[in-house]
C-alpha cells in the first residue's frame, strides 16, 4: 500500500503529503521490510523533487519519523536484538543521518574522527558514517582520509563504500583529485 500510494504521488494523481501523512501510523513501526519500503519511498519522492528547498522541509519529518527506532536501536548491536533489528539499524541511522539529525550526525563524525581503520566501525554503518562526514566535512582532509583508505583497502565490498563516499563531494575540484 505505502509503495503505492508514493507511487501515485509521484505519477501525480494524489498528493505528496497525504502520502507523507500516510507514514504517520509508521511512526512505531519495527519491521524492517516495511522501513525497507519507507526509506525507498522518502528517497525517491525527494529524488523526484526539483526543488532543494522542499528537500530540506522533509528533513524535520523524517528526524519524527525515525525517531523512536533509532531510540530503540541505537548505534550499537545489543544482545537483545533479533535478526531484523540488525537490519533496521542502518536503515533508520541512515535516514536519520541525511535528515540531520544532531545526535546521529554528531556520533557518525566522532566515530569517522576517532576511527583509526575501516574495522573500527561496524560494516553495516561505515557508509552513513563516510556519508555523513562527506556531507559535513566536505574539504580536502576528509576527501584525502577517504582515498587514502579507498586505495589501501584489499576488500571489494568497502572499496565500494568508500568509492560511493568519494563521489558524494559537492566541491568538483575534489573529484578532480581521484
Amino acid at each position: 500500500i505505502l509503495s503505492d500510494v508514493f507511487e501515485s504521488a509521484k505519477a501525480g494523481f494524489t498528493s505528496t503529503t497525504d502520502a507523507l501523512t500516510l507514514l504517520d501510523v509508521y511512526d512505531n513501526e519495527d519491521n524492517s521490510a516495511v522501513w525497507d519500503v519507507i526509506a525507498a519511498s522518502i528517497a525517491s519522492t525527494r529524488g523526484v523533487m526539483d526543488d532543494e528547498t522542499l528537500r530540506d522541509n522533509m528533513k524535520p519529518y523524517v528526524i519524527e519519523l525515525t525517531k523512536a527506532q533509532v531510540a530503540r536501536l541505537g548505534w550499537q548491536a545489543k544482545s537483545t536484538d533479533n535478526y531484523f533489528d540488525q537490519l533496521l539499524r542502518p536503515t533508520v541511522i541512515g535516514m536519520s543521518a541525511v535528515a540531520e539529525q544532531t545526535d546521529v550526525v554528531q556520533q557518525a563524525l566522532k566515530f569517522f574522527d576517532t576511527m583509526k581503520k575501516p574495522e573500527d566501525i561496524n560494516p553495516d554503518l561505515r557508509g552513513i558514517v563516510y556519508g555523513t562526514a562527506v556531507r559535513t566535512y566536505n574539504d580536502d582532509v576528509t576527501f584525502d582520509k577517504l582515498f587514502a583508505m579507498h586505495e589501501k583497502s584489499k576488500l571489494s565490498e568497502e572499496r565500494t563504500t568508500l568509492a560511493a563516499a568519494l563521489t558524494s563531494f559537492k566541491d568538483p575540484a575534489l573529484h578532480a583529485k581521484s
